[in-house]
């Protein structure tokens, strides 16, 4: 562990400024450990949503719409605890999940009647977001490698209603190889080292952090990637996202992913709701990347958004 600089690692804190413009540095390092508004999903697979909203407002609570995305809703911090308190979060009607994480199943677009593989998909948000988007009309099979999250992903898609989820504990790497070209489409929230869940106040969140665990990360998720490909028929799409900012586990991975497969992959422009993103990198530590990497796109972290990294890639014939 580096040394550390306002509560950050100090190598973390010199990576940022290298990655990020330099008009964006102060206010994405001003934002790590800020209390942001507490976001959340209204469940239309339990109940309408506008009976669920009533009950939050009988409660006392006042949410306020997320403009781009449909049955989403903010509160102020100090209302968390009465939110996850409310019958509504126990029974399955309110999901809690930040805004940048309802970006990725947005951005992938999920239609009714395609089969969606989602892989590390615990703890289930962006699994229950996609069954909601489509209306339990596109039947998912969600993969988790951990026994404890296992669980928890078989508990969260029970309590939102999702019907159309297969949950299976299986290495997500092996997947496209035991089960090549059955997909329509797929979702990668990638494992990967957590930057955008850094907080000074708390060392547990960056107490594992170094380069070594960037490259890790990067080696995993590059087998991941290719198995999510694997996985899809020709034509289908891959959504690969991650919460850091490191460009070994984003940009790096799409190089390697690019290089490795040739013109069997593309990567497609993202149209996102949010209009304060930037393109991907097309140089890291004095390599040139591919330039259909700046399609793209990194969520800078601020007073309502954690860090995020999307890219859609395309199986061609």
């Amino acid at each position: 562990m580096s040394e550390l600089r306002n509560g950050l690692p100090e190598l973390f804190v010199e990576r940022v400024g290298r990655i990020l413009p330099a008009e964006r540095v102060d206010r994405a390092l001003a934002s790590f450990g800020i209390d942001r508004p507490v976001a959340f999903r209204v469940n239309p697979l339990i109940d309408e949503p506008a009976r669920t909203l009533d009950a939050l407002l009988e409660a006392g609570l006042q949410p306020q719409p997320v403009s781009w995305c449909f049955n989403a809703f903010t509160l102020p911090h100090d209302k968390r605890e009465a939110l996850v308190a409310h019958p509504a979060f126990e029974d399955g009607r309110v999901y809690v999940q930040g805004l940048s994480s309802m970006l990725a199943p947005i951005a992938l677009d999920p239609k009714p009647g395609e089969k969606i593989l989602d892989l590390a998909a615990a703890p289930g948000g962006k699994t229950t977001q996609i069954a909601a988007m489509t209306r339990n009309a596109a039947p998912i099979d969600a993969v988790e490698v951990s026994r404890d999250r296992f669980y928890k992903l078989k508990a969260s898609v029970e309590r939102a209603g999702a019907t159309v989820v297969t949950c299976h504990r299986a290495d997500g790497r092996y997947v496209g190889k035991r089960h090549p070209g059955v997909f329509d489409a797929a979702l990668l929230d990638a494992p990967c080292s957590g930057e955008g869940r850094f907080d000074p106040r708390d060392p547990q969140t960056r107490r594992y952090w170094s380069d070594k665990k960037i490259k890790r990360c990067a080696s995993l998720q590059k087998a991941l990637l290719r198995s999510a490909l694997d996985a899809l028929r020709p034509g289908g799409r891959v959504l690969y996202a991650t919460c850091t900012l490191a460009p070994e586990e984003n940009e790096g991975v799409l190089q390697h992913t690019l290089r490795r497969l040739g013109d069997a992959v593309d990567i497609s422009p993202i149209e996102l709701p949010i209009g304060h993103t930037l393109p991907g990198l097309t140089e890291w530590k004095g390599k040139t990347l591919d330039e259909r990497i700046t399609r793209a796109r990194r969520v800078c972290p601020d007073d309502h958004f954690t860090a995020f990294f999307l890219a859609l890639l395309t199986k061609r014939a």
